[in-house]
């Protein structure tokens, strides 16, 4: 699944959009989140990373 985070970044990036570089940076980091030993504060913000990003593509609780 990172791989496809990281493509989405990827192809936001290439819109060359200021917009889309929250949802870039949200994309990347859950793109690099370790698969394990993952702190409390690492999945707090990959759960808000996912809920910003639902928002930010119209689908609502899909990634969640």
């Amino acid at each position: 699944m990172n791989s496809y985070l990281a493509g989405a970044a990827d192809d936001l990036k290439k819109a060359d959009y200021s917009g889309y570089d929250t949802a870039i940076s949200e994309l990347i980091y859950l793109a690099n989140l370790p698969v394990t030993d993952v702190t409390s504060a690492q999945q707090a913000k990959a759960h808000a990373d996912v809920q910003a990003l639902d928002t930010f593509f119209g689908t609502p609780g899909l990634m969640a």
